[in-house]
């Protein structure tokens, strides 16, 4: 196991834990993903963390945490699907990406940071996971048409084809 796959369970691990005192419910179901929108839109304001807030200090780790949750929420959800990490990559934590068994590829880190510069009422961490997990889960199990399959990723992401 390569470092950032190290960092990766390490971070994941601490968020859980973590999350226990704040009283989230952090299981890897979709719905545990709403619990992290909740706490970015309480933490940060104009992507900045919140003064006296709990990500005003280490604020890297713990994004780094909350995409490495976000990724392996993903993973147990989508058959096949597996990190890819590099860890010559100098940004390697930044382009830390998912890919499913049909080569569609996630960057949760860079999600994450586009969330907390989001509003509440833009694409949240959940609707992405939810949306990603579905799409996959309907090309891996057949019931895509060639016009789904022909689609640039992203666009079946959000529904644009």
């Amino acid at each position: 196991m390569n470092v950032l796959d190290q960092q990766i369970q390490q971070s994941t691990d601490w968020l859980i834990k973590a999350s226990k005192t704040l009283n989230l419910k952090l299981d890897f179901s979709l719905h545990s993903m709403r619990y992290l929108d909740n706490l970015i839109d309480a933490q940060f304001e104009g992507g900045q963390p919140i003064v006296g807030g709990l990500m005003e200090h280490e604020t890297g780790p713990k994004l780094f945490a909350i995409a490495s949750y976000l990724g392996q929420v993903v993973l147990q959800h989508t058959p096949g699907t597996r990190w890819v990490t590099n860890d010559e990559d100098p940004e390697g934590e930044r382009n830390i990406k998912i890919v499913s068994a049909r080569g569609v590829e996630m960057f949760p880190f860079q999600r994450v940071l586009k969330r907390i510069y989001s509003t509440p009422e833009e694409e949240g961490l959940y609707e992405y996971v939810l949306k990603a997990v579905q799409s996959e889960m309907k090309q891996t199990s057949g019931e895509n048409t060639q016009a789904q399959k022909s689609a640039s990723w992203w666009k079946t992401l959000l529904g644009k084809r």
